[in-house]
């Protein structure tokens, strides 16, 4: 369904005519044929050569090295977050729309299967990311669950925290969107409200809340080698954590156009501190190169929604959203 017979780039012809002129290329490498007004990928994650994209009705389009799969779907279950350790360790979050429980679908060496059972009080999930055999899950109430089969195998899915809202101390948790770290003593989670929760090694999980009160958080990503963070947000907000006695550094925002506090950056990856890459709302894409000049806007392929980025490396990137796309960037 919808496969691309390798990954040569098919191009879309309208987006190759124009942008051939410009610095950058972009190629359409997977549709779903099938897909309806209100179908996407969400996300997108990979692993050297492999590549793992899912979204409505738990489409998982996989790239094996030289062609895309699609994996058969699943009807009503949505799927928001994919993260895993290797091509045969993968995990995949979201929900089932008919009642609101959470779904989570996993991979091992012999195919995909269905996770649980879950706790009666768990909700729909938004995003995953672990280390190893760890693995976080966000939810639409502001809880975090961990499961650790190693040193909780009795305790799956268990709560790790309840992040509470802002002001800091409201007892009423917003939902969280995002979820990234860099081991497990420094993990950022984002999410509506304005809220960030972070863990470190000493303290454990705090809540901060942005000065803004209109901020809603949907997206973040960690700096390879260091303990940063980029966090997204909505007015195509940029941020930068330097930590937690730091004040965030706004690198972008665009306040200027009508629906402006409805236009996220809804995924995000970082190479390194020199480039990183936010997509989101109407076709926002964003690059940023770690300078004072700030973030610009690059040409995009299409003014849909764009959900998340994954790169291959500094100079090819994967880009998932609306209609079950697939992107793929080449970068000058």
């Amino acid at each position: 369904m919808g496969t691309v017979p390798a990954d040569a780039g098919a191009a879309d012809a309208a987006t190759e005519a124009a942008f051939d002129a410009g610095p950058y290329k972009w190629e359409l490498v997977y549709e779903d044929p099938t897909a309806g007004p209100d179908d996407a990928l969400h996300a997108i994650w990979g692993s050297g050569g492999y590549i793992v994209a899912v979204g409505s009705n738990a489409l998982t389009v996989e790239f094996d090295g030289s062609t895309w799969h699609a994996r058969n779907k699943t009807n009503g279950a949505h799927l928001y977050g994919v993260w895993g350790t290797s091509p045969d360790d993968v995990a995949a979050v979201g929900q089932y729309s008919f009642n609101g429980t959470p779904a989570i679908f996993y991979k091992n060496a012999g195919g995909w299967i269905i996770g649980g059972p879950f706790p009666s009080d768990m909700q729909a999930l938004t995003s995953v990311w672990g280390v190893g055999t760890q693995k976080y899950f966000t939810s639409l109430d502001g809880r975090i669950y961990q499961d650790d089969p190693v040193n909780k195998p009795s305790q799956p899915y268990h709560l790790a925290v309840i992040t509470g809202g802002c002001p800091i101390g409201n007892p009423v948790s917003p939902q969280l969107n995002g979820i990234d770290g860099t081991g497990l003593d420094n993990i950022m989670v984002v999410g509506d409200e304005r809220l960030q929760a972070h863990r470190d090694g000493t303290d454990g999980w705090a809540t901060f809340c942005a000065l803004a009160p209109e901020v809603q958080f949907s997206s973040v990503t960690t700096i390879p080698g260091s303990t940063d963070f980029y966090v997204g947000a909505n007015f195509h907000g940029l941020y930068r954590w330097l930590g937690r006695t730091e004040p965030m550094a706004q690198i972008f925002e665009d306040r200027g156009f009508a629906g402006a506090d409805k236009a996220y950056l809804q995924g995000m990856w970082a190479a390194h501190s020199a480039l990183v890459v936010a997509v989101g709302s109407g076709g926002k894409v964003l690059i940023y190169d770690g300078t004072q000049a700030g973030a610009k806007t690059i040409p995009a392929p299409t003014t849909d929604e764009l959900y998340d980025v994954w790169g291959l490396n500094e100079r090819t990137l994967y880009i998932v959203g609306k209609g079950a796309r697939i992107w793929r960037l080449t970068l000058p």
